[in-house]
């Protein structure tokens, strides 16, 4: 496999990533961080996880490869964000009750 150098999530492309592979990293004394191979329009791109797909990866520990979307786009809804097919979903929390 060719090595690759691994980027910031802020510099990746709009688009559609096939997630293949990732590993844990310690950064600092606690905090853990996931580094990302996935494949972008036929090619291979090394990337460290927002903060969004570190959850994801933390609570699902996902075994199969799985798509997230790159959205840079300023005029659509969450722009500089990743959107994980499946995982983001709106909740809509009970009223509380007033006594």
């Amino acid at each position: 496999m060719d090595k690759y150098s691994t980027v910031s999530f802020q510099s990746l492309d709009s688009g559609k990533y096939l997630v293949q592979s990732y590993d844990a990293k310690v950064v600092r004394t606690d905090k853990i961080a996931y580094i990302i191979n996935a494949k972008f329009n036929n090619k291979d791109v090394e990337f460290w996880a927002d903060r969004t797909l570190s959850n994801y990866i933390k609570t699902r520990e996902p075994e199969d490869e799985f798509e997230i979307i790159i959205n840079r786009d300023d005029t659509k809804e969450y722009p500089n964000s990743v959107i994980i097919p499946g995982f983001t979903t709106k909740v809509i929390l009970k009223s509380r009750s007033t006594k």
